[in-house]
């Protein structure tokens, strides 16, 4: 994200987030919050389940809330027909 910050020269970054395998949102959910420090606004999608067939009980919905307590500028933006809808994206 520092080489963003760079590339942005001054600029406000807004990163889209599509998380990666429930498992891997269970196994790093406490550093997602801490990822995008150096970002304005952060959109995350529905979590891509990859190779995994559980949940874990992990949803999106509770990576945004983890993000927005420790002072995110985040919102959750569902997927539509398993992939993330670009219009609502653009219109934030």
């Amino acid at each position: 994200m520092e080489a963003v910050r760079g590339l942005a020269q001054g600029g406000r970054i807004t990163v889209v987030l599509r998380p990666n395998s429930f498992s891997r949102v269970r196994d790093n959910f406490a550093e997602y919050a801490g990822v995008f420090t150096t970002t304005e606004h952060v959109i995350v999608t529905d979590i891509f389940p990859g190779r995994d067939t559980e949940t874990f009980g992990q949803h999106a919905r509770d990576l945004v809330a983890n993000m927005a307590a420790k002072g995110r500028d985040v919102v959750y933006v569902p997927d539509r027909d398993g992939r993330p809808d670009r219009e609502r994206i653009f219109d934030l």
